[in-house]
């Protein structure tokens, strides 16, 4: 749990000039100053030493993980960003000429933010199975167990030196709309955009050469320093040539009146920083350190309080043997870094849709939407991970292709790719009557091969699995919801004052005027991939190892229950030295339906003054919306639902307003 502390302020500004009739010019700025800091409970409370572990800050209560538990602790035991800082100047200028209107318009975005970062300056400890286990039986033990023993499987402690980074965001538009004739309308444009590169004003930022010789190992593999030693100033190069065109059509054939056919086709840009955060590339600039050993080991290399060998964290000299051990060593420091040709990710957007108007002020549509986004940001990614072919049982850290370093990651690497396809169908009636719908009906497919974002629809288990084959993780996205449905409404009870019935009933004053709303939502479940608790690879692999597949694991709806979702036993744990041959996302979780209702009425007090009433119900019938079913093989509560999310809940408000 953290404490969180922060305020703000913000400034803005305007101007709006009419240039001519048929010319305006807008142009607006903006100004933000943020305070944040989020800090652990315990701070200051001297955990560590009460715990018996030496040599770490007394600062925070220390994370604990143990493989199967819940952790405790938290890994953010101290962040403060003071300031944050963002400037926004946008300038547009829109020109009616004859049947066309056009638009142009700039803007510029510089951001900076001021960061002191004590992640886990008190210790993270992660435990696993294999350690409290029959010796070289990695599936025996007890995560709990092996904390108890004081056997971590990893440990890391990191703080940075303040860090200062900023970055800038620069775009220009034109756009012009098009009535060719009185059926047709055509919508052309481009954006240009860009976002440079992040940089530290303190030149507290770190990359790394995958190919120079180490001086200290002989191995490649050398930690660079920003506009040092002629390294380069920025992590990696600016992307330029992002221009987005904006294509759009609506035609109504053949002059019917009641018909109309519009498409449309736009590229957008992701920032290349999106899925990172400020305060990462700060190697040299921060005290951190990470010991690793895999799951499956005979031995116990340390124990926590006793021999935990945490190396001398004072700073060390910024040259090429920063961070770097003899092959055979301990290594401890993680490098973290971007690729330098990373660039921004896209997405290619599109659509194709027919209205057609209805009696009774209703509209009917359907057609297509699809989204393909390739170059996105994914979650950082190990690349220190032994190659397939020097797997073997006795493998340890000196067979990594960077032995010197625990892990070398690359930040956000920009290789993921999505593709979104679906079928659309909507209804709608504005209000009239005293009632609206709006109801839509989607059918779609969502598959990509990066990271699962929420957790909340499915869950991926780490996309990544073999950093050499990445193959395998493409497939069904969390978010890949084949099936939904959706209505909602409000409707008038047309009962009382100024509505058709009882307008002058004594009844009135207590059943009329009242409004109801609803809200049904029904969709299909999302795809859950099966991970195995404990990584028999003895690769240091990137991502979570996923279990063998033996069969199709989904089971028909008469065998499913909360107890047993889908069929565990068609899954087995990959033998050692080998990864699972499970693709993404072969499980399907449950579904859910919702059905949320209102009922709302104004009640006048006299003049000017009036309570507003409002029932509100959430999940009106109760219907049991389950949870995810547990996903680690031979992990507690593996396939079972063990958590379903909130039953029928039901408030009520009142305000008054004068």
């Amino acid at each position: 749990m953290n404490n969180a502390d922060g305020h703000a302020w913000f400034y803005y500004g305007g101007w709006t000039r009419v240039v001519s009739p048929t010319m305006v010019n807008d142009l607006r700025f903006t100004y933000q100053r943020r305070y944040f800091r989020s800090y652990s409970a315990g701070t200051g409370s001297g955990w560590p030493s009460k715990l018996g572990l030496k040599a770490l800050s007394d600062d925070y209560f220390p994370n604990f993980a143990p493989a199967g538990y819940a952790a405790l602790g938290s890994t953010t035991q101290d962040r403060q960003q003071f300031p944050i800082q963002q400037y926004q100047a946008v300038e547009s200028i829109s020109w009616i000429r004859g049947k066309q209107s056009w638009r142009f318009g700039g803007e510029y975005r510089p951001s900076m933010n001021r960061d002191l970062l004590r992640s886990t300056v008190s210790g993270r400890f992660t435990f696993n199975r294999g350690l409290s286990g029959i010796p070289g039986n990695a599936n025996s033990g007890n995560g709990f167990a092996t904390m108890l023993l004081g056997i971590p499987s990893l440990f890391d402690t990191r703080e940075t030196d303040i860090l200062n980074r900023r970055t800038s965001y620069l775009a220009w538009y034109v756009q012009n709309d098009w009535d060719l004739r009185s059926n047709l309308t055509l919508n052309l444009g481009v954006r240009w955009e860009t976002d440079t590169p992040v940089t530290d004003t303190e030149g507290h930022m770190s990359g790394f050469d995958m190919t120079a010789i180490n001086p200290v190992s002989g191995t490649p593999g050398v930690v660079k320093f920003h506009c040092q030693n002629g390294w380069r100033c920025s992590p990696y190069d600016g992307d330029y040539d992002n221009f987005g065109p904006r294509v759009g059509i609506a035609w109504r054939p053949f002059d019917w009146k009641k018909t109309v056919i519009r498409t449309g086709f736009g590229a957008f840009f992701a920032h290349p920083f999106d899925r990172s955060v400020a305060n990462t590339a700060s190697l040299g600039f921060e005290r951190s350190a990470q010991l690793n050993i895999l799951d499956n080991t005979q031995t116990v290399p340390y124990t926590m309080g006793v021999n935990l060998p945490v190396p001398d964290l004072t700073p060390r000299p910024l040259d090429g043997r920063f961070g770097a051990v003899a092959v055979g060593q301990t290594a401890s420091t993680v490098v973290p870094f971007f690729e330098s040709n990373r660039r921004a990710g896209y997405s290619l957007q599109s659509n194709f849709r027919i209205q057609h108007e209805l009696p009774g002020r209703a509209l009917l549509e359907y057609g297509y939407v699809g989204n393909l986004s390739r170059k996105l940001a994914g979650a950082t990614m190990n690349i220190n991970q032994i190659r397939p072919e020097l797997i073997k049982a006795a493998a340890n850290q000196r067979d990594r292709p960077f032995p010197q370093f625990s892990n070398v990651q690359i930040i956000a690497p920009s290789f993921g790719v999505s593709s979104y396809h679906s079928a659309v169908v909507k209804y709608e009636k504005r209000f009239s009557r005293g009632f609206n719908i709006l109801s839509t009906y989607t059918f779609s497919k969502t598959l990509d091969n990066v990271d699962s974002l929420t957790g909340y629809f499915g869950n991926e288990g780490n996309s990544y699995s073999n950093y050499y084959d990445r193959r395998l993780n493409w497939g069904p996205s969390e978010i890949d919801i084949r099936q939904r449905v959706t209505f909602s409404s409000v409707y008038q009870i047309p009962v009382g004052k100024g509505r058709a019935y009882w307008k002058t009933h004594p009844l009135r004053h207590v059943v009329g005027n009242w409004s109801t709303g609803a809200v049904f939502t029904a969709q299909t479940g999302g795809p859950i991939t099966v991970t195995t608790l404990t990584n028999n690879t003895f690769a240091f692999s990137s991502g979570a190892q996923r279990a063998n597949i033996l069969r199709n694991p989904n089971l028909p709806g008469t065998d499913r229950s909360i107890f047993r979702w889908f069929d565990t036993l068609a899954f087995a744990q990959p033998a050692p030295g080998q990864f699972g041959d499970q693709g993404v996302g072969l499980v399907r979780a449950p579904g859910s339906i919702g059905f949320n209702a209102s009922l709302i009425r104004v009640f006048p007090l006299g003049e000017g003054t009036l309570l507003h009433f409002r029932g509100e119900m959430q999940n009106l019938p109760n219907h049991p919306n389950f949870g995810l079913p547990g996903q680690q093989f031979e992990g507690p509560g593996f396939g079972i639902i063990n958590v379903a999310r909130p039953a029928r809940q039901v408030q009520v408000g009142a305000r008054i307003t004068f």
